[in-house]
């Protein structure tokens, strides 16, 4: 199959160009073994608001072009252009400007927030990957799973009874991630890296997005961990861009039990039907 084997290509040439450009570089310093969900903004686009008024003000025109848009946008000051902004965020609280996540979430806002970018370092076990790559709004890469930056649990579980099973459990791991890797290669031996232990990937989104993604996953729902990394994926993009996501809600709340009021609505509907 040609495509089955560009991909194998693909793969192999990756490894080549990394194994050459990164000869110099000495062995990452990074200590990680205590983080369990970490983000950082590594890359933004510094003239992202300029670009989402641009593109807003250039759909709500007909008589424009792009470019004598943006001339115009230039010219505006910061207040003016966080101002115009703010107008259009407002729209989705219908009035009520104290609405909650839980109100105002599935009316996000336009398209034209397509137009900022996004690009972050992130921290977390590869569990917690496993569910926010799900957000198809974004481009996420990774390296192939390892086990070389150690495992986390949760203090609960680290003190539970099951605490030592847990640690056995990831040092057989990280055996058989050794002699794997040895043996086969990365690529093969990260079918041996349990969810639990820590990854280092990007993901690169725009601010459209990250109001998807972090008001979807900062729910009560949602686990502690990438709850946490939703949180401060928000809030480095409010850092750089206020105008842009003065509108967003972030569910801030401490739970307990992720799924416990979830669980009790479906139980009741099971019952009652």
């Amino acid at each position: 199959d040609l495509v089955q084997e560009y991909r194998r290509a693909l793969t192999r040439s990756r490894h080549e160009v990394a194994r050459r450009a990164l000869a110099g570089l000495a062995e990452s310093s990074k200590v990680v073994a205590d983080i369990i969900a970490h983000a950082d903004l590594v890359a933004y686009d510094a003239d992202g608001e300029k670009r989402v008024l641009t593109a807003l003000l250039f759909a709500g025109d007909t008589k424009h072009s792009v470019d004598e848009i943006q001339v115009v946008v230039d010219a505006l000051s910061e207040s003016e252009r966080a101002g115009y902004l703010g107008e259009v965020l407002d729209t989705r609280f219908m009035g009520d400007k104290d609405a909650r996540r839980e109100a105002v979430r599935f009316r996000k806002p336009p398209r034209e927030w397509e137009h900022a970018t996004y690009t972050y370092s992130v921290w977390s076990r590869a569990g917690d990957y496993r569910d926010l790559h799900r957000h198809r709004m974004m481009t996420h890469g990774r390296q192939a799973f390892t086990m070389c930056w150690g495992c986390a649990m949760e203090p609960d579980v680290a003190s539970s009874p099951f605490g030592k099973q847990f640690e056995d459990a990831y040092a057989s791991a990280r055996v058989a991630w050794d002699a794997i890797t040895q043996s086969h290669g990365p690529d093969i031996a990260e079918y041996a890296v349990p969810f639990g232990a820590i990854q280092n990937y990007s993901m690169h989104m725009t601010a459209r997005a990250v109001y998807w993604m972090c008001e979807l996953r900062t729910g009560p729902q949602g686990r502690p961990e990438y709850r946490m990394l939703s949180q401060q994926i928000a809030d480095h993009a409010s850092r750089v861009h206020p105008a842009l996501f003065s509108g967003i809600r972030i569910d801030r709340d401490s739970y307990s039990l992720a799924r416990r009021e979830s669980e009790i609505k479906a139980s009741k509907v099971g019952r009652s039907g």
